[in-house]
Parts: C-alpha cells; sequence; structure tokens
C-alpha cells in the first residue's frame, strides 16, 4: 500500500507517519514537506516539496492520500501567498497524481480553529471560532 503524506514535517504529519507506519505492516509513505525531514524510518521516503512552486513528479500510483499541508496565518505573509499554497499549489498537486482504483483522499487540518481544539470529536459542523482565511 502506497501512502502520500503531505506536511510531514509538521506535528500533524509526523504523528500521521508514526501510526500509519506502526498500524500498517505493508505500506510505504512518501512524505512532502517543505522543510526538514522527519524521523529516518524504514518505510518512509522523504521528499522536499514546496506546494507553493513545486510540481509533483513521484511516479508512483497511492492508494491513501493525506493532505496535511497547508500555509496558516502566522507564517503567511499576504493573501495572495495563502491562496498559491493551500487553493493553487493543493489543486496542482492533485492534478499530478496518481492515484490507485478506490483510493481514499483525506484533507485534514488543526483543530485550532474550532471552538474547542482538544475535543475528541469534530465534524464539518463544528463551531469555527476563527474568522482568518485558514479558519
Amino acid at each position: 500500500m502506497n501512502i502520500l503524506v503531505t506536511g510531514s514535517n509538521s506535528p500533524l504529519g509526523t504523528y500521521l507517519i508514526r501510526k500509519l507506519t506502526n498500524t500498517f505492516n505493508d505500506c510505504r509513505v512518501f512524505a512532502l514537506s517543505r522543510g526538514k525531514y522527519g524521523p529516518s524510518l524504514d518505510k518512509v521516503k522523504y521528499f522536499t516539496h514546496d506546494l507553493k512552486k513545486d510540481i509533483f513528479t513521484v511516479n508512483q500510483a497511492f492508494d491513501i492520500v493525506i493532505h496535511a499541508a497547508s500555509a496558516v496565518p502566522v507564517v503567511t505573509q499576504n493573501k495572495k501567498d495563502f491562496s498559491l499554497v493551500n487553493l493553487e499549489g493543493s489543486k496542482r498537486l492533485f492534478e499530478n497524481l496518481t492515484l490507485n482504483e478506490n483510493a481514499t483522499i483525506l484533507n485534514i487540518s488543526s483543530t485550532s480553529v474550532y471552538d474547542d481544539p482538544f475535543s475528541e470529536i469534530l465534524s464539518e459542523d463544528s463551531k469555527k471560532t476563527t474568522t482568518n482565511l485558514y479558519g
């Protein structure tokens, strides 16, 4: 099983990679991040990838894609940069992906936009507390 994880150097991405490699014996994780690589694990291959400007060129078909990469307000300079990463960059990534039949795609983000970010159960109907572009 081939799994792609974007935002792999974030706390969320790092957690997901560890969980995936411990859960699935037959997985290979392709981890994309703009910066540093995560822990060295046998089942993980790291790639430097900037959603803002890079074209995804890995010649592999994926069974699962977990898209956790994003530009967040704390480090994003302006609305244009935010759009270049989160909208255009994500679109470009998915246009260049090859998915296996019945592939699963999970677009995931931090819980910091919700009323109670420590709640165990959040849904698309959960109340958001922020009004910025990220929220």
